[in-house]
């Protein structure tokens, strides 16, 4: 088994794993003590994704002549960056939101379904990246308030809105459906900047106390 860190060959493994996949979960946790996140993965040259890391490697006897090949990056770099993105396109999102209120409201709604949808998808994507930042933080999502609600009741509000938002789509009552999007969503979507700039703020002063 050869192993390859970011270009660096000979990569040794401590203790005795008994397959592949342990091998590859003490090699994780020992980058992600030096603040090292994986990016990339290669598995003989072929790249493997989250999803299949198990089905590729386990019970894969630890001599079997396989190369494993890792990028990193650091997790404090990774995080800062996410929330960067995060915050320059944030401003579109309670617009979109407010557009399509009047769109559904205007007599065309079928023309604003798509964007609807796509609109849903993005929120998860938002939401998704902010819980990854906090996890590999170590942030408290319960311990800090926005206008009052604690980030995790505030994703669960928003998870609800979305929802219902679903389910007045399905139902065709274009009204009220543009009502949620203007009137729960967008504001909530206006919230999304100031979790951002909270997390950062929290990874900030993780990295000055490293």
């Amino acid at each position: 088994m050869e192993i390859i860190v970011d270009g660096v060959q000979n990569h040794q493994i401590q203790g005795e794993p008994e397959d592949l996949l342990e091998a590859f979960r003490i090699l994780t946790d020992n980058l992600h003590s030096k603040r090292r996140a994986i990016v990339a993965l290669r598995l003989n040259g072929d790249l493997i994704s989250p999803e299949d890391v198990q089905l590729r490697m386990e019970n894969v006897p630890i001599n079997s002549p396989v190369s494993i090949e890792i990028t990193t990056q650091d997790i404090d770099e990774m995080s800062m960056n996410c929330l960067n993105q995060l915050m320059e396109n944030l401003p579109e999102l309670p617009i979109a939101c407010r557009e399509l209120a009047q769109l559904f409201q205007s007599g065309k709604p079928h023309d604003a379904l798509n964007s609807f949808v796509e609109l849903t998808e993005l929120w998860h994507i938002v939401k998704e990246r902010q819980l990854l930042v906090a996890k590999t933080q170590n942030i408290d999502m319960a311990a800090f308030l926005i206008n009052g609600k604690s980030i995790q009741e505030q994703h669960a509000e928003l998870n609800a809105f979305l929802n219902d938002a679903l389910d007045t789509m399905q139902s065709e009552d274009w009204i009220a459906l543009g009502d949620l999007l203007e009137y729960e969503l967008a504001p909530r979507a206006d919230e999304e900047q100031q979790v951002v700039a909270l997390l950062r703020e929290q990874v900030a002063a993780n990295i000055r106390s490293t």
